[in-house]
């Protein structure tokens, strides 16, 4: 039970961060979404863990399971953003990371 309230806690951390930076920062879309993704990660071990039921577990697992492997790029996105005080994917180096991405989802 602890779990799923932490990713409800997690939730509202991310929307209120979103309803209160989405004007000042342009990363603040990737952090949110970071903190989306871990909190359904939360929910994953809450049906792991403490709930018991495989049905439910086999559900979440195999929707949720692509979007674990956002996070890193998230964090990193977001992260490069508060840095360098630009918005992302504006420079060329950023394109030819991008492209690698995508090319490693085929």
């Amino acid at each position: 039970m602890t779990l799923f309230i932490l990713a409800v806690a997690k939730w509202v951390l991310a929307a209120i961060l979103l309803m209160y930076n989405r004007h000042h920062k342009s990363g603040t879309y990737y952090l949110f979404a970071g903190l989306i993704v871990l909190s359904l990660y939360d929910i994953n071990h809450y049906l792991t863990f403490g709930h018991g039921t495989t049905m439910g577990l086999a559900i979440v697992y195999h929707h949720v399971a692509p979007f674990l492997l956002l996070v890193g790029p998230l964090f990193l996105i977001y992260v490069r953003s508060t840095l360098t005080d630009d918005a992302p994917y504006t420079d060329p180096t950023s394109f030819i990371l991008f492209r690698r991405w995508l090319r490693s989802l085929t």
